[in-house]
């Protein structure tokens, strides 16, 4: 668990970390989460005038547990927009928000 992994100083890394573009383009019929999630995406990256993709990256970026995302693209306008991640800022309140879509329910 990342518990274990942050108790014992192993680093995490996330692998495809914008989920194929789940959570800034989903399919129709995604769970309600994932809606709800890539909702609150579009509309921070609308506010902060940037990407989804730097959206769900400088998420993945502050996460407590210091996760590193692997990027899993070769398209040079990806790994441009995963880049802006590192401009954007996200209040406590919205990474909670996020946090919270994304699970469908309340934190822990």
């Amino acid at each position: 668990t990342l518990d274990y992994c942050r108790l014992h100083g192993i680093l995490v890394q996330a692998w495809s970390p914008v989920a194929q573009g789940a959570l800034t383009n989903p399919p129709h019929d995604a769970p309600d989460n994932v809606l709800a999630a890539a909702e609150l995406v579009a509309q921070f990256a609308a506010e902060k005038e940037t990407t989804g993709a730097a959206i769900v990256l400088a998420w993945l970026l502050r996460h407590p547990a210091g996760i590193q995302p692997v990027l899993g693209t070769t398209n040079t306008q990806r790994i441009a927009d995963s880049c802006l991640a590192d401009d954007v800022t996200l209040s406590r309140e919205e990474w909670c928000r996020l946090f919270i879509a994304a699970r469908g329910g309340r934190l822990p």
